[in-house]
């Protein structure tokens, strides 16, 4: 109880100092970006030492993902650089009537799973925030599906920069990589952001803020002012991604199901579905391999349909290897799709390819006369 008094001092001091700050940003929050504000906690681990006193060894973000408690966060925020999780660990919750405000109630954490490979750690409260009864603020869990290239999404989580509130910031999708499990987003959030959430433009968690790459390229397509080829993205972050977090929260539901982890809504029976999609791209009149070729599979539309790629509508992409031969970034879920195919020695092609009847594709190219 003496480390849970000196946190709740400690969190409501930081209360006073973003006072003014935190009237002007309540204005601005929508809705989802409040609850996704009330459901990001801050985690600080650390111990107790013989006079009572917490000392805190480190910090991150986690994210309360059902009513009853359970915080998604990184197993390093958890473990920190020693490979042992802090002997206590506290989150430091907000308000949900004041979600612009720093956390103003602690509730003790206890470890249910993790799996250091995927950089992923579920916690489970104790107990209801200290003084509040009421259940938590949480995020639904979003679905890989909905996401695309240039997909706008919301960080949120509570960076080591000496600010007392979650900073939010607004990004896009940059980069799919649904066999590794990650997302990159176009700007990254400083240290301690580590465990918080990025939410879609429904409010839902699609990714975890685990690190930061620079130097990080893509391919594209050639519309607009962007040239065909690779684009260099520059500093980006990189979240695990809501297939990776189902994948994981799926694992330790069975496992420990008396930890409420079944609670969490399984993904949907269309996204389950999904498959991976390869294929190869050759000259129409020799049949030889074309490698090199930007592929990209598009959501259906009257824009796509005109040839026009939409940043958001670009669901998955590939470029072609020594052999022709393609991988798709991420797994698609079955239906129908425009494929736009480019190279600079020949026309671009343009053709409809049903994914589920057809897994492994052949596009042939005509060279440019």
């Amino acid at each position: 109880m003496k480390a849970a008094r000196a946190w709740g001092e400690a969190v409501a001091a930081l209360v006073v100092l973003a006072a003014t700050a935190a009237t002007a940003a309540a204005a601005a929050d929508s809705a989802a970006i409040a609850n996704a504000r009330a459901a990001t906690v801050r985690i600080i681990t650390g111990e107790v030492d013989e006079h009572g006193a917490f000392r805190g060894q480190g910090s991150g973000s986690g994210v309360v993902i059902t009513p009853s408690g359970l915080v998604l966060t990184n197993h390093h925020v958890v473990f920190g650089a020693g490979g042992r999780p802090g002997a206590e660990i506290w989150a430091g919750v907000s308000d949900p009537a004041r979600p612009w405000a720093a956390p103003a109630q602690a509730t003790k954490l206890r470890l249910v799973g993790f799996d250091a490979a995927l950089d992923l750690a579920l916690l489970r409260a104790l107990a209801p925030a200290e003084g509040s009864a009421r259940p938590f603020a949480y995020l639904r869990l979003g679905r890989m599906s909905g996401l695309s290239f240039g997909s706008r999404v919301t960080l949120i989580a509570y960076p080591t920069d000496g600010t007392p509130t979650a900073t939010v910031l607004e990004s896009a999708i940059v980069a799919i990589d649904d066999e590794n499990g990650w997302i990159a987003v176009a700007d990254a959030l400083g240290e301690g952001a580590s465990g918080g959430a990025v939410i879609d433009e429904e409010g839902d968690l699609v990714g975890a803020p685990t690190r930061v790459r620079a130097d990080s390229q893509v391919p594209f397509l050639g519309d607009g002012d962007l040239p065909i080829g690779t684009l260099t993205l520059g500093r980006v972050g990189e979240a695990r991604s809501i297939g990776a977090i189902r994948e994981f929260l799926g694992r330790l539901a069975a496992e420990h199901p008396e930890a409420g982890t079944a609670a969490i809504t399984p993904p949907s029976a269309s996204e389950s579905g999904a498959v991976r999609v390869t294929g190869t791209v050759v000259d129409e009149v020799s049949k030889a391999p074309i490698p090199g070729a930007v592929v990209g599979f598009l959501r259906p539309g009257p824009a796509s349909a005109a040839g026009t790629v939409r940043e958001r509508d670009l669901m998955a992409y590939a470029r072609s290897g020594f052999h022709g031969e393609l991988t798709l970034n991420r797994r698609l879920v079955p239906g129908r799709y425009l494929v736009k195919v480019v190279h600079p020695q020949y026309r671009t092609v343009l053709e409809k390819i049903e994914v589920g009847a057809v897994q492994d594709f052949q596009i042939e190219l005509k060279r440019e006369e």
